[in-house]
């Protein structure tokens, strides 16, 4: 028996494993994506992972508009602008009370020595009296 080598089938053969090897990476051809979530899994899809809560508030916070931010600065320099003028209002509130206090202590202070130099002028006067009143009685029968 003799065998007969076609010389066609190695070559087709070669052909047909080209192409095969050509269209086998397009056909497998897809993203995987790998995310971690909250509880520490590890996650392999073709499929982004889902957005969380946290993920979602940072995108609404950057999302949001510079009309937004404004606002949030205009009532920052609002809240600044208030305090300032209270702490502004208390300190001139306290030096007005600090001197209404001063004022209240030198007119206390005049009039202790009114009443002061009043007494001692009574005194005088008591003395005064006193030493009066017995040469008067000495000259009465």
């Amino acid at each position: 028996m003799r065998i007969v080598k076609n010389p066609v089938a190695p070559t087709l053969l070669k052909q047909c494993l080209c192409v095969c090897l050509a269209l086998a990476p397009t056909a497998v051809q897809a993203d995987i994506f790998k995310w971690i979530d909250q509880n520490g899994r590890t996650h392999y899809s073709d499929r982004p992972a889902p957005p969380s809560k946290d993920v979602t508030e940072e995108l609404e916070a950057a999302l949001c508009d510079q009309e937004c931010q404004d606002n949030v600065k205009t009532q920052q320099q609002y809240r600044q602008q208030s305090q300032r003028e209270r702490q502004q209002s208390e300190t001139k509130r306290r030096a007005e009370l600090e001197s209404a206090i001063r004022s209240s202590k030198q007119q206390q202070a005049i009039h202790d020595a009114k009443i002061r130099q009043e007494q001692l002028k009574a005194e005088k006067l008591l003395k005064s009296e006193s030493a009066r009143s017995p040469s008067d009685h000495s000259r009465k029968p």
